[in-house]
Order: structure tokens, then C-alpha cells, then sequence
């Protein structure tokens, strides 16, 4: 990948459900509930930087309720490099006529 492979995952749980919605991580036979302000974190590589395909997860269907989430993925290289250096604006109060 351009970018590099994933080192690290973590999912953070920003609700859980009422049925269902796990996260399965099939070839090592254990799978996590969603849980509301919990998260999972896992390494995606082995020690020789190869992909540890035990990795291999997948979010089961919610059978009843609603789940939220958010990934977060540490890669090997940055995303992508700066074109043009950020710059910091700073914005002037409204006036009080609404001009």
C-alpha cells in the first residue's frame, strides 16, 4: 500500500445495541459486544512487520437497536504529505450592526 500497511487499530464503541453488532475476529474464535465507551485495540502486524492475518475481524449484523463507531488507523507512512504549509487565520468579531 502506498501508504504503508495499518500497525495498529482501534475501534471505539460510541453506543451499544440491544441484539447483536459484535466484533468477530473469526480465525482466533472470540468476538467482543459492543459496549459504549469501550474500545478495541490491536496490533495489525506481527514482530517481522508482516500482516498478522489472525487480524482478520468483521462487524456482525445488529439485529435490534443501533451501533456507532469510530476507527482509528495508525499506518506505516503518513497519508499523505503537505502540498503548502498550513497557516493559522484569525477571524474578526461580527460587528453588533450584523455588517
Amino acid at each position: 500500500a502506498e501508504r504503508g500497511n495499518r500497525l495498529l487499530s482501534i475501534f471505539v464503541y460510541l453506543s451499544g445495541c440491544e441484539q447483536g453488532g459484535c466484533t468477530s475476529f473469526p480465525k482466533l474464535g472470540i468476538s467482543f459486544a459492543p459496549v459504549c465507551g469501550s474500545a478495541l485495540i490491536w496490533y495489525n502486524l506481527d514482530r517481522h512487520g508482516q500482516l498478522d492475518e489472525r487480524t482478520l475481524h468483521a462487524g456482525m449484523p445488529v439485529l435490534a437497536g443501533d451501533k456507532w463507531g469510530l476507527n482509528i488507523w495508525m499506518r506505516e507512512s503518513p497519508k499523505r504529505k503537505l502540498v503548502r504549509p498550513l497557516v493559522a487565520v484569525r477571524l474578526a468579531p461580527r460587528s453588533a450592526g450584523g455588517d
